[in-house]
């Protein structure tokens, strides 16, 4: 399905992303007595020029049903029609809005979760680059900030090209990011939570799904009137397909310690990459553009593609083609899934979408079970899965993933053409600004880079310090594209701390610790996720209401993690491995990890209004050789921990505590650290040891639900003759002491952790034994 030079399509794609850019032109205050139709009509017009006439003729009957009138009524209905559905409405929107348009503020959209009705709001503004959003109960927006923002809007819309269909779409969907990001979709509603961006999206990918499925006028009022009942079905009008990498963990984390860092960023940024060229692949075989690519990140993509009578066949094509690819290059590590859910038009309604959501990954799910079931359906493919592989004989395994290969890296060490590929890969991102992309048409048969896997699947790749190469190019971290030409921005947790210019290794890092010298491993993610996604925003659950709250996810864990990695205390210290979608997994100095992992808890609570918490483990390596897979697992099982234990929490050490504990924690270690630096005997670590261990035993002896009989006493007196025996260190000593006693009778839970994490924080890093 080709829809290069189909006029009508790019008129349908381009109406629908302007088709209530008026509400935005309206709420500066300047065009009293202009309805938002008219004024989108006037905009498109103005900022589209003659060679897009149409495109602002439709737009000026996107409120009226019966567009009869229109130059082509089918393009006209097909337009009301993907805005209804897009807002999950099942009659058209009232003119006259019954709130304040010009001062109420976008709702944040976590403000629905939970059991409180307080509600806060995103400050009107542009889409900050760090990632950084304050929002707050008592923000309204206001002519003022309309004006500035709508005039700011206009600039970058005057530098547009017009001329490339493509490009045009792509920066079309850029600036509305960056401008419309936190305006109101609609303020007639009592809860505003859905932004302009968002929904302008999602009445370009349903338009032009209807637009593909070729229906005419009559069949679109029909359309519309099966949306507006709730006893009528109607026909298919699109399909919702998802897909999934399978195998991401096991494949990021397989590494070897030595080397291991020179590729593991570009290891983890090919698992970015893979579904965005997925995603293309399946938009480019229903003639679709980025519009219809509801959301990709954290190795997932929802797209919303035409219901074609042919679907199923088309998708299983680009499912084989995948799963060939992937089996050849990774050897069944790593796999796609693909599940296809149709919608009819009540299945658009806020009612009903979030069934047809659940639908979908329930079918992910059981095809993630049947990882190349596909090519074994097919007879001609059956030897590709289950025929023999390699080539026999001895040979030397990769430094890196240990697979067998016979290739010689740059220092002489064996390294194989895939890990090779992926150091390229790392290296290019540290000082690129810019990721080109393009359309790849030939097929590798013997994969054996990962720029040739992506070839296979129809994308090429690369990343470049500046502008200036063909190709589609989106700038990193930076949403100032326009004036550069280019398509639009990315944003790309990619921080790497740097040694004498070159990525460090696992030694720098360690070096980079306090007191014993080690690195180690975090892992966060969100809590209760899936949860949130299918119960919290009941009964709400429309397209534009779940595409905000991926997005807003995925914002953060990119562009706020980014930002914060390269505030001065952390960015010599840790090593984004991997950070999007609702997850993370960091390497790092050991000591830093738990103040990055609180700093980064903390932003995420202020970022959600304090609905949605994460959980968090960390494991620091016993050696500096010690192997990344094993510390990212172990790290995995401490997350775990922390989830087991009742969510919010951090596992450090071997032990789990709740995030508003680590600040005290954190603290009377300190004063604990700051006591040996002074010269205090490490015997007081002994002190504190013994006393913990006696209270365990005191605990035990009791039996559950006695009060043990904890021998405190001892730890009282053996402190008071160290304030005697140290009086210039004696304030402090009562300091710990009053932090690890809780009343007269019981001692901090936490002391073990205190008095482990401070062991650790002073062991001199001179007198460890060297990396061997």
């Amino acid at each position: 399905m080709n829809s290069d030079g189909d006029r009508d399509f790019q008129t349908v794609v381009l109406a629908a992303l302007l088709h209530d850019i008026g509400k935005f032109a309206q709420r500066t205050g300047r065009h009293p007595g202009r309805s938002h139709p008219e004024l989108s009509s006037w905009f498109a017009s103005e900022y589209l020029g003659n060679e897009w006439k149409q495109v602002s003729d439709a737009v000026g009957y996107h409120h009226v049903p019966a567009a009869n009138s229109a130059h082509d009524p089918r393009l006209a209905l097909t337009l009301v029609l993907a805005d209804w559905m897009s807002s999950g409405e099942r009659r058209p929107l009232p003119e006259g809005e019954t709130g304040e348009p010009a001062s109420d503020a976008l709702i944040t959209i976590f403000s629905r979760l939970g059991n409180s009705h307080a509600l806060s709001c995103y400050p009107l503004g542009v889409l900050r680059e760090d990632g950084r959003l304050e929002p707050s109960p008592d923000i309204t927006a206001g002519q003022v900030r309309y004006q500035q923002l709508w005039d700011s809007f206009v600039v970058e819309c005057k530098a547009m090209r017009r001329d490339d269909f493509g490009l045009l779409v792509d920066q079309m969907l850029a600036v509305l990011e960056k401008y419309t990001m936190f305006v109101p979709s609609a303020v007639w509603r009592s809860e505003t939570d859905i932004s302009l961006y968002h929904h302008l999206k999602s009445t370009a990918a349903i338009a032009s799904c209807l637009y593909h499925d070729g229906l005419d006028a009559a069949a679109l009022s029909e359309q519309l009137a099966a949306f507006e009942s709730p006893d009528s079905s109607g026909r298919a009008v699109a399909h919702l397909v998802g897909g999934d990498v399978s195998g991401i963990q096991d494949f990021i984390y397989n590494l070897r310690a030595k080397g291991a860092l020179k590729g593991l960023r570009g290891r983890s940024f090919y698992l970015q990459l893979l579904p965005e060229a997925v995603a293309g692949l399946v938009l480019d075989e229903f003639g679709l553009t980025r519009a219809n690519l509801l959301y990709c990140g954290g190795g997932h993509f929802y797209a919303l593609i035409p219901a074609t009578p042919d679907i199923e066949s088309h998708l299983a094509d680009i499912g084989r083609r995948v799963d060939k690819t992937l089996l050849a290059a990774h050897g069944g590590r790593l796999g796609v899934a693909f599940a296809s859910q149709e919608l009819k038009p009540r299945d658009l309604g806020r009612e009903n979408f979030g069934k047809a959501w659940d639908n979908l990954h329930a079918r992910l799910a059981r095809e993630k079970k049947r990882r190349f079931s596909r090519l074994l359906a097919q007879p001609d493919d059956v030897g590709v899965v289950l025929g023999p592989s390699g080539s026999g004989g001895e040979k030397s395994a990769c430094l890196v993933c240990g697979d067998e290969t016979v290739a010689k890296g740059p220092d002489g060490n064996p390294l194989c053409s895939m890990c090779a590929s992926f150091a390229d890969l790392g290296s290019s991102l540290k000082e690129a600004t810019v990721l080109v992309e393009s359309r790849a048409d030939g097929r590798v048969e013997h994969p054996r880079t990962l720029f040739d896997v992506l070839a296979n699947v129809g994308r090429e790749y690369r990343f470049e310090r500046r502008p200036g190469h063909e190709g589609s190019a989106w700038l990193l971290n930076c949403t100032d594209f326009v004036q550069q030409g280019l398509n639009g921005f990315r944003f790309v947790a990619k921080h790497v701390p740097q040694q004498d210019g070159a990525t460090a290794e696992l030694e720098d890092i360690a070096g980079q610790a306090d007191g014993i010298r080690r690195w180690g491993v975090l892992r966060m993610d969100v809590d209760n996720l899936g949860e949130t996604f299918k119960e919290a925003l009941k009964p709400d659950r429309s397209i534009s209401r779940l595409s905000v709250l991926s997005y807003l996810l995925h914002y953060f864990f990119t562009a706020r993690v980014q930002a914060l990695s390269e505030l001065t205390e952390f960015r010599d210290k840790v090593y984004l491995a991997y950070s999007g979608g609702d997850d993370l997994f960091v390497i790092g100095a050991w000591s830093v990890l738990p103040k990055f992992a609180k700093r980064i808890r903390d932003e995420f609570r202020e970022f959600t209004s304090e609905r949605l918490d994460v959980s968090a483990g960390i494991f620091v390596a016993p050696s500096v050789k010690f192997p990344v897979y094993e510390a990212a697992d172990l790290a995995g099982e401490a997350e775990g921990t922390s989830k087991r234990e009742g969510r919010s929490r951090l596992t450090f050490l071997g032990k789990t505590l709740e995030w508003h504990e680590l600040p005290f924690v954190e603290e009377v270690k300190a004063e604990l650290v700051g006591l040996l630096n002074q010269g205090l005997p490490r015997a007081i670590l002994s002190i504190l040891n013994s006393a913990r261990q006696q209270a365990a035993q005191a605990t035990k002896e009791a039996g559950e639900g006695k009060t043990p009989m904890v021998p405190i006493w001892r730890l009282l007196y053996a402190l008071k003759r160290m304030k005697e025996r140290h009086d210039r260190l004696a304030q402090g000593i009562q300091k710990v002491e009053d932090g690890v006693r809780q009343g007269e009778m019981f001692l901090h839970p936490h002391l073990d952790l205190i008095v482990r994490w401070a062991e650790f924080e002073t062991r001199r890093k001179d007198a460890e034994q060297a990396p061997t």
